[in-house]
């Protein structure tokens, strides 16, 4: 028995996410499915608007469901234009940020959300217990082989220890909702934050955002978008503010590619460094697409750490596309996707990575045979065809419930 074949309507907000998901669609569309994208800005058009409620996009495509992936949706839910659009299509929702931020975003349009798609098992599971039932996990993060893959080394991007990642100091000013939206940020709020702080210095190790907000506000609240998205801007501040002074102390160098930049835009001159290190060399961001590879490719030992629970981070993916070598941070979904010790080499503590650096420095036979391994782990397993195949095998489960939605709001 053949496997379904779909007309999927792919809603974007901008020409870089699609571009950046190029991937994945081409896998889509090599499996027999047929394609449509559609550009949506802040708001729509009266005549598309109408087509919508007909249950067709703009072109005369009638889509079988609509898929999003996440920075479309929170786009599209700040707007508003998800109220236009989402109650007239059952619709799919691809997850590589954590969707447990933004449930005051999920809370509406759910009967005809077919499925929620995240790549960490445990935000699945918080997401199933509070009652969204199409919540699954599907490992999305993959790199593109047509992107990352096996290249020269280039000369000036040549180190032996490197870290790619940007972060900045947060602060009250850097809000989400805005209008009519925004919220007073309380003084509850700043206290909240304030805890949070010193519980994440107390410890080397994640502290979970979502556990910790649930209790204390409501989740599915404006607050908790708010303190949500400050809470983990927070956390990836004194995460590698850990991982800097580590390196700091052990006397060991790093190229850190990313710096104090705030959504990819240069940060003032004024800005203070998360560190002052002669051992920490903090270089401009490198465009992920066209100058990470060369990073991947040139540069001995790699780092990683990730806010997810479990989650296996998308630089792992990246750097066994190009063949490279990653120190990653322990996560549970990890072994399942690259096995310990023979393709990756983790870390539960930042406290461990300066005997691990030292190791595979000096130990370059050991080095090179993990990371080919991982290599082949990702050709065999971790391309975005094995992606888009994964995608439609779950899709293919809801399909009881695709045919039932489709059909009643025909």
């Amino acid at each position: 028995m053949s496997a379904p074949s779909y007309d999927i309507g792919v809603i974007a907000t901008n020409q870089i996410t699609v571009s950046h998901r190029s991937g994945f669609l081409r896998g889509l569309q090599a499996m027999g499915h047929r394609v449509h994208i559609l550009l949506v800005g802040k708001s729509l058009t009266p005549d598309t608007k109408s087509l919508i409620r007909q249950g067709t996009l703009p072109g005369g495509f009638r889509p079988d469901f609509l898929l999003l992936f996440c920075n479309a949706f929170n786009g599209l839910s700040l707007s508003r234009v998800a109220d236009d659009l989402l109650p007239f299509f059952p619709y799919v929702t691809v997850w590589d940020s954590n969707p447990l931020r933004v449930l005051s975003f999920l809370t509406r349009h759910r009967a005809t959300h077919l499925a929620l798609l995240v790549l960490d098992s445990a935000v699945a599971e918080d997401l199933r217990r509070l009652g969204y039932h199409q919540a699954r996990y599907f490992p999305y993060a993959y790199a593109d082989p047509a992107v990352f893959r096996p290249a020269p080394c280039t000369a000036e991007l040549r180190h032996d220890l490197a870290f790619a990642g940007t972060y900045y100091r947060p602060t009250e000013r850097d809000r989400v909702l805005g209008g009519r939206d925004a919220i007073r940020w309380s003084s509850r709020l700043t206290e909240l934050v304030e805890e949070f702080r010193r519980r994440r210095r107390a410890t080397p190790a994640y502290l979970d955002v979502f556990a910790f907000i649930r209790d204390r506000v409501d989740p599915s609240g404006t607050d908790a978008l708010e303190l949500s998205a400050r809470l983990l801007q927070e956390q990836k501040w004194i995460e590698r503010e850990q991982l800097f002074q580590t390196l700091h102390r052990a006397g060991l160098r790093c190229h850190v590619y990313g710096g104090p930049r705030k959504h990819f835009r240069a940060a003032p001159e004024t800005a203070p460094p998360i560190i002052d290190s002669p051992h920490v060399v903090v270089h401009r961001f490198l465009d992920k697409h066209r100058e990470l590879p060369r990073l991947y490719a040139s540069t001995r030992i790699h780092l990683c750490c990730t806010q997810f629970p479990r989650a296996c981070h998308e630089r792992m993916f990246q750097a066994a596309a190009c063949g490279a070598f990653l120190l990653h941070e322990w996560k549970d979904d990890v072994p399942a996707l690259f096995e310990p010790g023979q393709e990756i080499v983790l870390y539960r503590d930042v406290n461990e990575l300066p005997d691990l650096i030292r190791f595979f420095a000096y130990h370059e036979p050991q080095r090179r045979r993990i990371a080919a391994q991982a290599h082949r782990r990702f050709l065999a397993e971790h391309t975005p065809a094995r992606r888009a195949r994964l995608f439609t095998d779950l899709v293919g489960r809801a399909g009881a419930r695709c045919h039932d939605t489709v059909g009643a709001l025909a």
